[in-house]
């Protein structure tokens, strides 16, 4: 069962959404505890033009450049969201990840945005970060009550995205859901960047993904296999 509530915090606008019965984290503590640095994006400026792009998937075309990384989309977020679990079918990992698919669906549905987001060190990436680049925070969740999530979206930042994008930034937040504590970022764009990557890229990595999964630790990037 799943459902979603919206609220003021000050003039910050958050929806919260039930996580499915399979989740494996739960939340505690009223002023609720935040999950991990939330979603990150590359934000590229030049004289002409501005770009932006989620921190996974930029990491994921320089470290796995082989495998293709389209941002071909449907026209919203919620239907990318559903292309992705159906790129599943089949797979054996596919009944892992129903419930992600399921709390990013949700979540979708009822999108609102906030402010207040972070900016971080390039060094913060996996890969060489350009000096003319930056990492911005797209999102953030958080944990409220056992069994909700809050989610956080930087407004003028999500709008520049595809919705392909969109869809992978709720997916990472949801992700955070599979780790306990402060959860390891890596992992979790590990993950998105598996989601979003291409069937072969899916076939040959499915057992990493399980690993990353079932421990909530990330993998050496080397083992992956593109």
């Amino acid at each position: 069962m799943t459902a979603s509530v919206l609220k003021f915090v000050g003039t910050t606008l958050i929806v919260s959404f039930v996580v499915g019965m399979k989740a494996t984290l739960s939340f505690a503590g009223g002023g609720g505890i935040t999950v991990g640095n939330g979603g990150e994006g590359v934000v590229c400026k030049t004289q002409s033009q501005t770009s932006i792009e989620l921190l996974d998937i930029y990491e994921a075309k320089r470290l796995y450049p082989v495998s293709g990384w389209s941002d071909a989309s449907g026209l919203y977020a919620q239907a990318e969201i559903e292309n992705f679990r159906a790129s599943f079918v089949g797979l054996p990992i596919a009944e892992v990840l129903q419930v992600v698919f399921s709390d990013a669906l949700v979540a979708s549905r009822s999108l609102q945005y906030g402010t207040h987001f972070s900016t971080f060190d390039r060094g913060f990436a996996r890969v060489e970060i350009p000096e003319d680049c930056k990492i911005v925070q797209l999102a953030m969740s958080r944990k409220n009550l056992p069994g909700t999530m809050d989610v956080l979206i930087n407004r003028p930042l999500w709008e520049a995205l595809s919705p392909r994008q969109q869809a992978l930034v709720i997916i990472h937040e949801a992700l955070h859901q599979r780790f306990p504590g402060s959860s390891d970022s890596v992992a979790v764009r590990q993950l998105t960047a598996y989601i979003g990557g291409d069937l072969n890229f899916k076939i040959r990595n499915e057992e990493i993904a399980k690993q990353i999964l079932s421990t909530g630790q990330a993998a050496a990037d080397v083992s992956f296999r593109y």
